[in-house]
């Protein structure tokens, strides 16, 4: 289990290198944001490379 200052430290590094999306969204008329992660095409070409090995 990650702790919240790792967390916050990866999704950080992922968005500073394009890996993934601005995770946080706050649809019309929702009262509270979601965080959702969703890999970019950078993202996706990473993840099968490292599945790859």
């Amino acid at each position: 289990m990650l702790d919240d200052t790792t967390l916050a430290r990866t999704i950080s590094a992922c968005l500073t290198t394009k890996l993934i999306h601005e995770p946080i969204r706050l649809q019309e008329g929702a009262l509270h944001c979601h965080l959702t992660l969703k890999l970019t095409e950078a993202g996706r070409t990473a993840a099968r490379t490292l599945i790859e090995k």
